[in-house]
């Protein structure tokens, strides 16, 4: 017997959780000199707690992304955070 528990089990609702995109720094190290770079990450965001988890799809984005600037990455995550916003909490709205 298997038992889950949702977020709608506990009174959350899908607009609790909205995407949203943040910043990393990465700390590496090229010929023994630390190098810093940013990197764009998609969060998931509890408004209930104000806490954030990383969303899987981020991998995604620095895999398609990774050798680009910043500003590129950015831009990238926000539109996949639009969409996800839409597609999972707005359109959800309208099917139930």
């Amino acid at each position: 017997m298997t038992c889950s528990l949702s977020a709608e089990g506990l009174g959350a609702k899908n607009e609790d959780f909205p995407f949203c995109v943040d910043v990393a720094f990465v700390e590496y190290r090229v010929r023994s000199k630390p190098v810093v770079r940013k990197h764009a990450v998609l969060m998931l965001k509890n408004k209930i707690n104000n806490h954030s988890i990383v969303y899987p799809l981020t991998a995604f984005i620095h895999w398609k992304w990774k050798s680009k600037e910043y500003n590129t990455q950015r831009l990238q995550a926000i539109y996949l955070s639009q969409f996800l916003n839409f597609f999972l909490i707005e359109k959800r709205k309208k099917y139930n």
